[in-house]
């Protein structure tokens, strides 16, 4: 069965066996969903100087694919030697089993022996094959050389002693990638107040607050160093703080950005910004962190909403009245919303309501709306529950995931919407309770701190 979109790898659902797949396509048996994730295409500016044009032209090539960490240094070394020294040279052959991409001798009309690379041969048939045939004179492809067989990873600060083993080869070489530390994360939005009814009733539910946006990866930079020297001293940025705690229904603290990371004279605050994978174990960096319904992640945190009266004088619970989150490694908690206040009844009727519960927030139970009552002739529904205020913070990426080396930080979580206030009777004189207020969004998590990838 082959993936829409391409999908690099597969989940399989309830009633699928798996038995075998590759990128683009899975081998599976049984009844089920097959889903996949798309390719991650990452970019990365890498440069070479041509020593033949000093006069600073710059030649870009953007469409190279299929480059990677491990053979990008041979891509551009072979680039260099073909635009550095290639020429070319049309001639008129009889063509007798001549292949383009193949190298070939001849005698110029000037009797001079030349030799190159067949790169072009448009035919003519007729008694004889001419064709006309471009050469390529004056490139020598460097050999292919994969040189990474090990890396380290560093983390923290200090100095990075190059291997003899490097050092002792023709022509030492390292790589070195540098990852900055991750953005923290936005802080949560609080949740809305709720309100005093107007007509008896409360018709919509107080909005629990939204979880704040996760913060970007730190910046990354690819150096190749040749004849290396014995050592470097280097230092990883730390991951941004996340933003602050916001008391805004609509508006969230955006995070702190995180520290840059050194390697000797190199910085990765020079480098762009976008995924990077581990040339080796495929380990990504410098990613986003994603909330989602797997049991991989936050399940849910934003803020549950408050509660609200139905028209015939029920209290009812928007589908968020709870929150939850589910931590890889970390654990399972759910808060929930606050009890409706105790309503004022006589003779088995209600004349006033209770307040209604707020809505939980991410650490912080609703608390309850207070208990309707009748003094001086006048019945006094409660007043609504505030909302949970968003107490926990998310984890720090590398918490979360010892691999999230510059990673931006979750998003902080939800503030809880305050309960409505309770309803009131037509008979007698009677006063609506007042909306509780919607708790505080929550700080955001602290991103990912860098780390320098040496490959030697």
């Amino acid at each position: 069965a082959p993936y829409n979109n391409a999908p690099a790898s597969y989940t399989s659902g309830s009633g699928i066996t798996h038995i075998y797949s590759n990128c683009n396509a899975a081998l599976v048996s049984g009844t089920g969903t097959l889903t996949g994730r798309p390719y991650q295409h990452s970019k990365t500016v890498l440069q070479r100087e041509i020593a033949n044009y000093p006069d600073g032209r710059v030649l870009s090539i953007a469409d190279a694919t299929l480059v990677t960490l491990r053979n990008s240094d041979n891509v551009l070394d072979r680039l260099a030697a073909y635009y550095g020294n290639a020429k070319q040279y049309k001639v008129d052959i009889v063509q007798e089993g001549q292949r383009c991409g193949l190298f070939y001798g001849m005698r110029s009309v000037f009797g001079d022996l030349i030799s190159g690379f067949l790169v072009k041969a448009s035919k003519v048939v007729s008694t004889i094959i001419k064709s006309s045939c471009i050469f390529t004179l004056g490139y020598n492809p460097p050999p292919v050389e994969d040189t990474i067989e090990r890396y380290e990873i560093l983390t923290g600060s200090g100095t990075w002693n190059v291997p003899a083993s490097v050092l002792a080869k023709t022509n030492p070489r390292i790589k070195v990638v540098l990852v900055g530390g991750g953005q923290g994360g936005s802080s949560g939005y609080a949740g809305a107040n709720g309100i005093k009814p107007s007509a008896g009733v409360g018709t919509t539910a107080a909005e629990g607050g939204n979880y704040g946006a996760s913060g970007s990866g730190g910046k990354t930079l690819e150096v190749t160093i040749d004849n290396p020297s014995s050592s470097y001293s280097y230092s990883c940025g730390s991951g941004g703080a996340g933003g602050a705690k916001s008391t805004s229904h609509s508006t969230s603290n955006a995070g702190s950005n995180g520290g840059n990371t050194t390697f000797g004279s190199y910085s990765s605050a020079n480098g762009t910004t976008g995924v990077i994978y581990n040339a080796i174990t495929g380990d990504k960096y410098a990613g986003s962190m994603i909330r989602s319904n797997n049991q991989m992640s936050l399940l849910y945190a934003g803020g549950g909403d408050g509660g609200y009266h139905t028209t015939d004088g029920g209290i009812l619970y928007h589908n968020a009245e709870i929150c939850m989150s589910l931590i890889e490694n970390v654990g399972y908690e759910v808060w929930s919303s606050g009890e409706e206040g105790a309503k004022y009844m006589s003779g088995g009727y209600i004349y006033a309501s209770g307040g209604c519960g707020g809505g939980a927030g991410y650490g912080q139970k609703g608390s309850s709306g207070t208990a309707a009552s009748y003094t001086n002739n006048t019945y006094r529904s409660g007043n609504g529950g505030k909302g949970g205020d968003a107490t926990a913070t998310p984890p720090k990426a590398t918490d979360f995931n010892p691999k999230y080396y510059g990673y931006g930080g979750l998003g902080g979580g939800g503030g809880g919407g305050g309960g409505n206030g309770g309803w009131v009777t037509s008979y007698g004189t009677s006063v609506a309770g007042n909306g509780g207020s919607g708790g505080y969004g929550g700080v955001g998590g602290t991103g990912g701190d860098g780390c320098v990838i040496v490959y030697y």
